[in-house]
């Protein structure tokens, strides 16, 4: 994992509405955090981007749905969805005070 974080870190995309227009966009640390999550520290991962959580949580939910026969409980999905919405929104008005 700390070959694909090295990877990762080296290669980061700087991120074109803060580079333009010079401010963060609800995306911004998303990368930084991903790095920080390969690397095992949570407590990184939480203060550089907290929606990633839900994020991941999201992805496997919607993975889960894909794979399986439980597609009638969209409500489940939904409910993650708008769950990561709300972390991002929260992420993003917080950093622009």
């Amino acid at each position: 994992m700390e070959a694909i974080a090295n990877a990762l870190e080296s290669n980061m995309l700087t991120c074109p509405s803060k580079a333009l227009a010079g401010i963060t966009c609800p995306g911004c640390g998303f990368q930084t955090a991903s790095v920080a999550l390969l690397r095992g520290n949570l407590a990184d991962t939480w203060e550089h981007y907290p929606p990633l959580f839900p994020f991941l949580l999201l992805m496997l939910l919607l993975l889960f749905f894909l794979v399986s026969r439980y597609r009638y409980r969209l409500h489940l999905l939904l409910g993650a969805f708008f769950t990561t919405l709300a972390f991002i929104t929260v992420n993003y008005f917080s950093k622009l005070l």
